[in-house]
């Protein structure tokens, strides 16, 4: 993105680095990361959220499952307040996507995207990236070279070589080569998530969790994000005590 001094980028203290990492890496370029503070057994108020923003914001970035309480925020919420103030979204999924019912394109979100290795059990050196058309207009190629996605034509053996840029989300695509066994690896676990039905294994593992915290029993202390807005495949307790 075309950065410039002052700018400033929201994320929340509990994300994982790495949706904290890169955004810190900017600072040469003196932009400033704030952060959503989180609460009560580390869960994130997005009430919170309007007093971190102001007009020099230029993306908030949060995970749409939190990595380690298993909250799923309503990304819809950060939307409605974001679109309208010019401010781009973008969700990691890692956590989310093959375990709980998403569809990029009526979230709405700007930028979604995250490793494979999660919940659709895709080879660990495979990733995806989801760009709408606003993301893809207002970000330039990162970087360019002859076998990037960023390059739909070049040209050779002319005075001065032609270059023509992807005008998709391809432009985003740095690697030099492709990982053809990530892509075989990982196209190989999406066809079993299309011959079973991301509704049923969204069902099963919403069974399984709740088994899970029903069978903790109920002595021990509040399971986490268990309300149905908020649920995921991942569970968190606050504390269990174990007795012998």
């Amino acid at each position: 993105m075309p950065w410039k001094r002052g700018d400033n980028i929201v994320t929340a203290t509990v994300e994982n680095p790495a949706n904290v990492a890169p955004w810190q890496n900017l600072k040469h370029l003196g932009v400033k990361v704030r952060y959503l503070a989180a609460g009560q057994d580390d869960l994130l108020d997005l009430g919170r959220l309007p007093e971190l923003v102001d007009r020099r914001t230029r993306l908030v970035s949060l995970s749409l499952v939190g990595y380690a309480t298993g909250q799923r925020l309503d990304i819809r919420r950060v939307l409605d307040f974001c679109r309208p103030r010019g401010i781009l979204v973008g969700v990691d999924a890692v956590q989310a996507v093959g375990a709980v019912p998403i569809d990029v394109k009526s979230l709405g979100v700007n930028f979604l995207c995250a490793g494979a290795q999660k919940w659709l059990l895709g080879p660990g050196t495979s990733a995806y990236l989801y760009a709408d058309d606003v993301a893809i207009e207002r970000s330039r190629q990162p970087i360019v070279t002859e076998h990037s996605g960023a390059v739909s034509e070049v040209a050779p053996f002319t005075d001065i070589p032609r270059l023509r840029l992807s005008q998709g989300a391809l432009k985003f695509e740095e690697i030099v080569y492709r990982n053809f066994p990530g892509v075989f690896g990982l196209r190989r676990a999406l066809s079993i998530f299309q011959t079973l039905g991301k509704g049923f294994i969204c069902r099963q593992v919403h069974r399984l969790t709740d088994e899970l915290v029903a069978g903790c029993g109920t002595r021990q202390p509040r399971c986490q994000s268990r309300a149905e807005h908020e649920w995921s495949g991942i569970v968190s307790f606050a504390r269990i005590m174990l007795r012998r």
